[in-house]
């Protein structure tokens, strides 16, 4: 279980994640069962390697 303040500092560092990852391209999107992030597939090494 996530204290409050755990969870205000979750979401202080996914906020400054995200201002980073803008610059960049991918995005951290919330879903019921956590959190995504979200990148172009050509982006992922397992689809540069195969």
């Amino acid at each position: 279980m996530i204290t409050t303040r755990g969870r205000e500092t979750l979401y202080g560092y996914l906020s400054r994640l995200r201002q980073v990852l803008m610059e960049l391209g991918p995005d951290i999107v919330r879903e019921l069962s956590g959190y995504r992030l979200t990148v172009e597939a050509a982006a992922v090494d397992v689809h540069l390697f195969p």
